[in-house]
């Protein structure tokens, strides 16, 4: 009897070892994982872009008003305004530092834009009874200038032109009409405050108590993707989309992708900051006009990019002075803006001046980067593993035998000893 009790404790211990053997060893056996974390820190406002220096953009132009710019590439358009009702449209070009004037007929001319080497405006004769606005465009490769839009008894306004489309508005409806085949037709009937904008296959337009529009051209289909009442001035640049809107209290910058159908608001933490009233993007860099307290520069022009899975909001603030600014543009290289100061003239005896600036950016390398990499490395132990099992065998071994001459003294368990 005394036997068959040491031989089952002998198996239990053995058993019981065995077991703890086997477990150690298939958790031995599993590959590490390891997990690195990479932190970059994102870089200061001031080292996101490098800014030129401003530049008035038509200096000889005798008449200090110019407004209203939209710049393509190297080349900005807007409207000069000559005298009473007599507004001329003009480019700059700023690779050439030359300026040209698209027309100087004595007509009220407003509203320019520009796309490739065709520039459209709308433009109004008052000496006709009644009057219609009508809208033009000229050709800078061939020099020629036409009328592309003169529908009797209508008002048509806010031109604007992608490749061989066109899309303005004509007080009850917005148009899209393709150049190469003079056909038009009706995006959507709309009445009221609305602004539009083009590129690629969309075109983007807000309406007043309503929200914004996104329509297909390819699909001809008009889909409202976001219902707010306030939406105003859309720009669009392949599938992005800023505007202004008024959100919690404030009016400010707001980025909507169309592929994604998700929105952003921009907002400033700095406590000088009154909110953001218009803004433009180009692929990846939006800038907006920005209104300040007056003590602290009044607007700004402030520039960032679109908003990523890995956005950490950070602006660049591209002017710090007192002037009043409005209506910015940008390009692949330029912000464009136009800018009003009154009583300090800089130069001419004009007690205010009205001008078109830009000024170059360039995106430092790296600037923006993802805050936080997160990666796995996976580390092959089987050759490892193999010495651990048959170093675990050992030290058990030796245990038993230790225990086996009374060392460990164990009362309740004496590991097969009676």
């Amino acid at each position: 009897m005394v036997e068959e009790v040491k031989k089952m404790a002998n198996m239990k211990d053995y058993v019981i070892i065995g077991l703890l053997v086997v477990i150690i060893g298939i958790l031995l056996t599993q590959p590490i994982i390891t997990t690195e974390v990479q932190t970059v820190d994102w870089v200061s406002d001031d080292e996101l872009w490098q800014f030129g220096e401003v530049q008035i953009a038509d200096l000889d132009d005798e008449w200090n008003w110019q407004q209203l710019p939209e710049v393509y590439g190297d080349k900005i358009v807007y409207m000069r305004k000559v005298s009473g009702l007599n507004n001329d449209i003009a480019m700059f070009d700023v690779s050439e530092q030359s300026r040209t004037i698209i027309d100087n007929r004595t007509t009220e001319q407003r509203l320019p834009h520009i796309w490739g080497d065709r520039v459209v405006w709308c433009e109004v004769d008052y000496s006709d009874s009644p009057y219609y606005f009508n809208i033009w465009m000229k050709d800078l490769t061939s020099n020629v200038t036409s009328i592309l839009v003169d529908h009797p008894d209508e008002n048509c306004y806010l031109p604007r032109i992608y490749d061989n489309i066109l899309v303005y508005h004509n007080y009850s409806s917005l148009i899209l009409r393709h150049l190469d085949t003079a056909t038009e037709y009706s995006i959507s009937d709309v009445l009221g405050d609305t602004t539009h904008d083009i590129d690629g296959n969309y075109v983007v337009f807000n309406v007043y108590n309503e929200g914004l529009y996104i329509h297909n051209i390819e699909e001809n289909t008009t889909t409202l993707v976001v219902d707010r009442p306030f939406i105003q001035r859309p720009r669009i640049s392949g599938n992005n989309v800023v505007y202004s809107d008024f959100v919690d209290g404030i009016w400010t910058s707001v980025y909507y992708n169309i592929e994604v159908n998700r929105t952003y608001s921009f907002f400033n933490d700095d406590p000088y900051w009154l909110g953001s009233t218009q803004s433009d993007i180009y692929e990846d860099n939006i800038v907006m006009t920005s209104e300040y307290t007056w003590s602290y520069g009044f607007d700004q022009i402030l520039m960032t990019e679109i908003p990523t899975s890995q956005f950490q909001e950070s602006f660049s603030k591209a002017t710090n002075d007192t002037w009043q600014r409005w209506n910015c543009r940008i390009s692949s290289d330029l912000i464009v803006w136009e800018q009003f100061e009154a009583f300090t003239p800089t130069r001419s005896s004009t007690p205010y001046e009205h001008d078109v600036v830009y000024m170059t950016y360039e995106e430092y390398e790296g600037a923006f980067v993802i805050p936080e990499i997160e990666s796995q490395t996976v580390v092959d132990t089987g050759w490892v593993n193999i010495l651990l099992i048959l170093s675990l065998g050992l030290v058990a071994t030796i245990m038993l035998y230790l225990n086996e001459e009374g060392v460990f003294g164990l009362k309740g368990f004496t590991w097969g000893k009676k």
